[in-house]
């Protein structure tokens, strides 16, 4: 018994990819139930899980958006976006 239930956990940082993922795509069948079962057990990602929707909820209304974010107030210079870039070819 303790081997099967064994299959349907999974850690927090893989619960908590699943709960951003669940934010943009739909998730297979297998992750909807590993994602319940670990929530069932972890207090700690079902409080991460309603914080993320809380923000995502902020951040989708206008009326919450800071301007400072806005991505015409955001000017980079062409070096930064050259080591930006760079970092991202390397990981």
């Amino acid at each position: 018994m303790g081997e099967k239930a064994n299959r349907f956990q999974v850690s927090c940082r893989k619960a908590t990819e699943l709960i951003e993922k669940k934010t943009m795509f739909k998730l297979t069948m297998v992750e909807n139930v590993l994602l319940f079962a670990h929530s069932l057990v972890c207090d700690g990602c079902r409080q991460y899980a309603k914080q993320s929707k809380l923000i995502d909820r902020l951040l989708a209304n206008e009326k919450y958006s800071p301007p400072h974010f806005s991505k015409t107030n955001i000017k980079l210079d062409q070096s930064v976006k050259d080591k930006i870039i760079s970092v991202l070819e390397n990981k």
